[in-house]
């Protein structure tokens, strides 16, 4: 079995732009609200957005051409307008004079923040670890406030009120964290509609040739793009796929609707076992939940299952054969099955599935780099996934299991 694991560096690798800050450079031209669709695309084309990919550029030029590419752009803006999670995100990179904002992480610190205030407010002065906490809860509801979302929520010195009552449990809930979970869903189906309508297949130029040397059985892909299917896959319906934060919609059957989507966008578990099975008021943000919840499923649990079965198969054949065969040799000489990873930094935070697809028993494992930088970063992960000892045994020796290869240089496509 031939498995491919792909991360955001694939869709990189062929100048797509899926960078959490392409969709905000994106934002930025349409979350102000507009007159005209014409005046966003002026917007667009003027130099005051030079960051704006060309791609993207070139989408906005051709959104005033038809009623329904109107419609797009116009419920996007609707998705983003007096959006929580946008004005945030935004805030932050005005705030660091930074264009790059980690959307993960952002929304663990703010819940996090929300989380610990929630819990110890009333309870306890604030002291010097308090307050950066209590400063991004007060950030948060500034700009609850500004986006004219609830105009009845104050911040009196180191409580959020309702009117002159203290927001208790149940309308912190009601009113911060039940808005929060809504534009999170609103942020995600916004990002959704642009990867489906900005991300032109036909604008693809060049293609990998590590990759189309391969003859691949599955894919597990940990973007929501749909890249190696439209540019690799000569037999489409040989090829299984295993989407693991789910995927975009089909363009032409896709849907507006912010409930009709599958796209995992949030964070890992954060409390300890002492609370992570009792405080679930944040479980809508965890991706876990939301994997549940969107039923993206786990199919390469069952590829390694059948992996394991065909091994064991394979085995028993020549044992049966050769009863007094080596059997360490034996297990040696069953089938043979790889493991190929491009664009994937091996973050830790996706230890779980690294751990399983690169332990598993006759697995060879080729891991892709762009360059000796993206190496030695992806060394450091995979030190965390697997342990430094498990890392030196599989990549040194006659017997090694992990090897490391430089992509190629991308070729033009024909």
């Amino acid at each position: 079995m031939n498995i491919l694991l792909i991360g955001n560096g694939f869709d990189l690798a062929h100048k797509l732009p899926t960078k959490y800050t392409d969709f905000l450079d994106f934002i930025k031209v349409i979350y102000i609200k507009k007159d005209s669709v014409m005046q966003i695309v002026d917007m667009a084309m003027a130099e005051s957005y030079p960051n704006l990919n060309p791609l993207i550029r070139r989408w906005f030029a051709e959104k005033n051409t038809t009623s329904e590419s109107r419609y797009d752009l116009q419920r996007m803006q609707e998705l983003v307008s007096n959006n929580i999670w946008v004005e945030y995100f935004l805030d932050k990179v005005a705030d660091d004079g930074d264009r790059w904002v980690d959307f993960e992480g952002e929304i663990l610190e703010v819940i996090k923040s929300l989380d610990y205030m929630k819990r110890i407010r009333g309870k306890k002065e604030l002291n010097h670890h308090d307050l950066k906490k209590y400063e991004l809860e007060k950030k948060l509801i500034r700009i609850i406030e500004n986006a004219n979302l609830y105009s009845n929520i104050s911040l009196e010195g180191k409580r959020i009120k309702i009117d002159v009552n203290n927001l208790n449990e149940q309308e912190y809930y009601n009113n911060i964290i039940k808005y929060l979970q809504g534009d999170l869903l609103r942020l995600i189906k916004c990002l959704e509609i642009y990867l489906v309508y900005c991300m032109d297949s036909k604008s693809i130029e060049e293609r990998t040739t590590d990759i189309a040397e391969l003859s691949i059985d599955k894919v597990v892909s940990f973007n929501y793009t749909d890249t190696f299917r439209l540019l690799y896959a000569t037999n489409i319906n040989s090829i299984e796929y295993d989407f693991i934060h789910g995927k975009v919609g089909d363009k032409d059957k896709f849907s507006f609707n912010i409930q009709d989507n599958n796209m995992v966008l949030g964070i890992d578990e954060y409390l300890d076992d002492s609370r992570k099975n009792i405080d679930v008021d944040y479980i809508q943000f965890k991706k876990y939940f939301q994997r549940i919840h969107k039923e993206t499923g786990c199919k390469y649990k069952m590829w390694i299952k059948e992996m394991q079965e065909d091994d064991e198969k394979k085995y028993n054949e020549i044992i049966s054969i050769q009863p007094k065969a080596d059997k360490e040799m034996t297990r040696k000489l069953c089938l043979r099955h790889n493991l190929y990873i491009f664009g994937h930094s091996l973050d830790v935070t996706d230890k779980d599935i690294l751990k399983e697809l690169i332990l598993n028993e006759n697995v060879i494992t080729t891991i892709f780099y762009l360059n000796k930088q993206v190496y030695a970063q992806q060394i450091a992960n995979l030190v965390k996934v697997i342990g430094q000892d498990e890392l030196i045994k599989r990549v040194s020796g006659p017997n090694k299991t992990i090897i490391f290869k430089k992509q190629q240089d991308m070729i033009p496509i024909e």
